[in-house]
């Protein structure tokens, strides 16, 4: 099991409805452990539908919410596009067709451009 599911436990009432886990790399789990901690804070009935990668950024879905959660929300994805979605170390948003936020290491390591 991924590292970033176990905040699924962490925060049950949270993510009681999520269906698919938390679909996106370890190295946002400081970012995302953060946003959950802060939505809980500012409304705990907020319930998160989905939590994924897309277009290289984090995408965290919430089914309705106060408005400060969503600005949090916005916050947390700016975030995610200088934060190497594998390792959690800093990066930038890499790709030609499909995107993802890496760091150098992270970008050599699994080759990315050789897809």
């Amino acid at each position: 099991m991924k590292k970033i599911n176990t905040l699924i436990d962490k925060y049950p009432k949270l993510f009681g409805v999520l269906t698919f886990g938390i679909e996106c790399g370890d190295g946002w789990f400081d970012l995302i452990d953060q946003l959950c901690e802060n939505i809980t804070r500012v409304d705990p009935d907020a319930i998160a539908t989905q939590v994924k990668e897309k277009y290289g950024t984090l995408r965290f879905y919430v089914s309705s919410a106060e408005d400060e959660v969503f600005d949090l929300i916005d916050e947390a994805e700016d975030a995610s596009s200088e934060i190497c979605e594998e390792c959690g170390e800093p990066g930038k948003i890499e790709g030609k067709m499909w995107f993802k936020t890496l760091c150098k290491k992270c970008l050599k390591e699994i080759n990315y451009y050789a897809n």
